[in-house]
């Protein structure tokens, strides 16, 4: 169906201003990057920036973490609403989980643009501090009341007119643990608005006001709305269910579903949240920002990925988040873990109902599902002060119809996000990067493998707490049209002698059926003394069809370069390898192959909780007799 929208404004005036609306966020983006006094910003990119027009409607943005993009518009109309009538050298600042705030460490600051005394619009940018107080490190405190989570601002003016709230900055470094980023952090982000407003000057002086703030955002939005509505209307009318779970809240190891309805009538598309666990006593409840910016990203990633995003979207689908469910979180409800865990599970839900709408060939297995965000806290030996640390440890993407799932790849909704580098890690933090690496067999069997996992490991220089969230530790992300899923995720104590100990999880060395041992995957204040090593396995993507239709020549480059062993091209994918010269036995695996169709239990198996066939001590390298002391 032809796209029967028409811009009023003359084509080439349409596509300057669109492509300002796209580059003026980009130079945000750099800037905000390049001045943070902080490594989980300027190495990590955890942040995002948008620009909004004077209505509030978003016009452009450039997203480190996807999440934040239908969360950033309730912050920012949370400060309008506070502060109509903003002047020029304002900045307005909130982190309220309750006021258009997700979790707290997401700090957001908003300033108005103007243009010769003229009202132009808004700038906002959001960044993920690596600490806001509370009872635990990186406000990662898994407690069951909201004031455990840090410093929580409601919408308060920053600067006025051009002067800085010292009371306010002052306030916030008595709270946190790392006192001497406060001031920094909040300038790169008023900075990088400020940025906006200038580019937003040069585009006005090109075009004119008029025909930049009053007609050509609102043009650009309802051409985005146009193009969605028409990839909308391709799909058919029904109503499409899809479910997904957290394996606990923290506190009391009960799994927590998220269920969804997703209705599909003609141009528009309806998300009803109904059925979904209630409030959570632990830290995984999702504010209302939260939940939309989770459905958001889903959407428009597995239907329009090349559509900018901005307020049209949003017109083309209603959410519906019922009272008392854990999607929609209520004070004093903590909501730590909402952006990182409960994120990933919302937009699990959505592809799994999405892929019963689309087509075979356009549905996807899904992400290994979780962040694996940890923030640890390491005395640092030359200055006696606590450091702090945090990352994203990666893993395996969902394959679908046409290629293999993405290997070692950030969730998508932090996947503009970067992993920490060995270099920038042992210069800034006191630590040892020891292993990042591929861990073979964590993708998802299919006629096209999930994306695999990796085997992270580093060593402190001293001792060390550790907090951190995981999930998919009893059963791995699922696949799709008839694939496996990806393997389960551990998170493992490696003591200065060699032996390992399970802190999140499943025992590595129990049956994979058996959970008697399995401990809370979302955990605070981990210790590790002086000596030992942190270990993480983490997930793969679901795989996409049958595994015993992938091509022969496929599976043996997967053992050549190491993503797949030779037992699992055997157990997972029935294709024999000769173990010295990595040549395929033909006759041997048309016979194992001809067997495996013909069992029943295969489809369980690889549908059911896998894990490795190689061992544990083949995975984990630099083991304590071979690294520094």
């Amino acid at each position: 169906m032809k796209n029967e929208y028409k811009v009023s404004l003359d084509p080439v005036t349409f596509e300057v201003i669109r492509g300002g609306f796209k580059y003026i966020p980009r130079r945000m983006f750099e800037s905000f990057q390049k001045m943070s006094f902080t490594t989980i910003i300027y190495e990590i990119a955890d942040f995002s920036v948008s620009i909004y027009d004077k209505d509030v409607n978003l016009i452009g943005q450039n997203a480190g973490c996807p999440i934040h993009l239908g969360a950033m518009s309730f912050s920012t109309r949370e400060c309008v609403n506070r502060f109509p009538d903003m002047s020029e050298g304002d900045a307005v600042v909130l982190n309220d989980p309750y006021a258009g705030g997700t979790h707290t460490p997401d700090i957001t600051v908003v300033t108005p643009m103007y243009y010769e005394g003229k009202h132009a619009g808004y700038a906002c940018a959001r960044g993920h501090w690596i600490d806001v107080g509370g009872g635990g490190t990186g406000s990662q405190a898994w407690g069951t009341h909201i004031a455990s989570e840090g410093f929580r601002i409601f919408p308060t003016k920053l600067m006025e007119k051009g002067k800085l709230n010292e009371y306010l900055v002052k306030l916030m470094q008595n709270q946190v643990r790392m006192p001497d980023r406060v001031e920094g952090d909040f300038m790169a982000q008023i900075g990088c608005c400020r940025i906006a407003e200038r580019e937003m000057k040069g585009l006005i002086d090109r075009l004119g006001f008029d025909t930049v703030v009053n007609k050509g955002a609102k043009e650009v939005v309802k051409y985005t709305e146009s193009i969605f509505r028409e990839k909308i209307r391709k799909m058919p009318d029904g109503v499409y269910e899809g479910i997904d779970y957290t394996e606990s809240d923290g506190i009391t190891g009960k799994t927590l579903e998220v269920k969804i309805k997703l209705t599909v009538k003609g141009d528009q598309i309806g998300i009803d949240f109904t059925g979904t666990s209630p409030l959570a006593e632990g830290a995984i409840n999702s504010p209302l920002a939260n939940t939309h910016g989770a459905v958001l990203y889903s959407l428009c990633g597995m239907l329009a990925p090349e559509l900018p995003i901005n307020e049209g979207l949003y017109k083309a689908f209603d959410i519906h988040v019922p009272e008392g469910c854990f999607l929609n979180a209520k004070w004093p409800y903590p909501t730590i873990g909402s952006t990182t865990h409960t994120a990933t599970k919302i937009a699990t839900a959505v592809w799994m109902a999405l892929n019963k709408a689309v087509p075979p060939e356009k549905a996807i297995g899904s992400t290994y599902g979780e962040c694996n965000w940890y923030i640890a806290s390491i005395n640092d030996p030359k200055t006696g002060a606590p450091n702090l640390i945090s990352d994203l440890p990666s893993g395996g993407w969902g394959a679908c119809s046409s290629h293999d799932g993405m290997n070692a790849c950030n969730d998508p909704h932090i996947v503009s996000a970067l992993l920490m580098s060995a270099e920038v890690a042992e210069q800034c933090h006191p630590v040892h990067w020891l292993q990042y690496e591929m861990r073979p067999d964590s993708g998802g069997p299919g006629k096209y493998r999930g994306g695999v996992g990796m085997v992270f490991k580093f060593k402190p220089k001293d001792d060390m707490l550790l907090s951190m969230e995981t999930s998919r530790t009893k059963i791995g992300a699922p696949g799709t049209q008839g694939g496996g899923r990806g393997s389960v995720q551990y998170v493992l104590k490696e003591s200065r002698s060699g032996s390992y100990k399970t802190i999140m999880g499943r025992e590595l060395d129990s049956n994979i059926e058996d959970l008697s041992g399995w401990q809370m995957s979302l955990r605070s204040d981990v210790k590790f003394e002086k000596g030992s090593s942190f270990v993480l396995l983490t997930g793969g993507g679901g795989g996409y069809g049958n595994p015993l239709e992938r091509d022969i020549a496929l599976v043996q480059k997967d053992v050549i370069q190491g993503y797949v062993s030779l037992e699992g091209a055997k157990n997972d994918y029935g294709v024999v390898i000769e173990e010295q010269t990595l040549e395929v036995d033909e006759e041997s695996t048309t016979i194992l192959r001809k067997k495996l169709s013909e069992d029943s239990s295969f489809k369980e198996y690889i549908q059911g909780p896998r894990t490795d066939y190689i061992s544990l001590e083949h995975l984990i390298k630099n083991r304590p007799d071979k690294v520094m002391a």
